[in-house]
């Protein structure tokens, strides 16, 4: 079994909710979807329905990872790896705590929440005034060559995405709209 030991903690199928368990039928339809892209669940009755985020082998050099968002912000996370999924791993969400955050600060992988968040400094240039204190998130991956890095900020709405990347010690690329 293989586990990215960069960046997400090992599989633990007993801590998962019970639908999202390695073997639900749910995700298992999602082992199909391996191009780089964002699937958003669309229903009239949710406002914010479920995403799936695949980052495929050629963005991140050597994996493919899927990151599962549901509609209450549960997150979870799996690699393919060697023609095989691996188990799903819960990936926690945490609110950023200070008033200004500065994205090029963030490397390690993490998921944030930007909740409260005055001021952020270093975000998509195109992202609205006024907007860094709504529940956007930020998602921050390494590939597994340790020298490349990937941010990738969801709006609050849930359908605009921005991603960046960062090789070696050079500087983060400018923010590119992800369609």
């Amino acid at each position: 079994m293989y586990h990215d030991h960069h960046n997400i903690p090992e599989a633990d199928p007993y801590f998962l909710d019970d639908d999202v368990t390695h073997y639900s039928e749910e995700m298992i339809s999602l082992d199909k979807y391996q191009e780089t892209g964002v699937y958003v669940e669309e229903e009239k009755e949710k406002e914010k329905g479920d995403i799936l985020i695949v980052f495929s082998n050629s963005l991140l050099q050597g994996t493919t990872r899927q990151i599962y968002i549901s509609e209450d912000n549960h997150t979870y996370t799996r690699s393919y790896y060697k023609n095989r999924w691996g188990l799903w791993s819960s990936m926690p969400l945490k609110t950023i705590s200070s008033k200004t955050y500065d994205l090029n600060s963030l490397k390690e992988p993490h998921f944030l929440l930007t909740t409260n968040v005055e001021k952020l400094i270093n975000a998509p240039e195109n992202l609205p005034k006024g907007s860094e204190s709504l529940d956007n998130m930020i998602l921050s991956i390494a590939s597994r060559k340790v020298h490349h890095h990937i941010q990738f900020f969801i709006a609050d709405n849930r359908r605009t995405f921005w991603i960046r990347h960062h090789h070696n010690d050079s500087s983060w690329s400018p923010w590119e709209t992800f369609i």
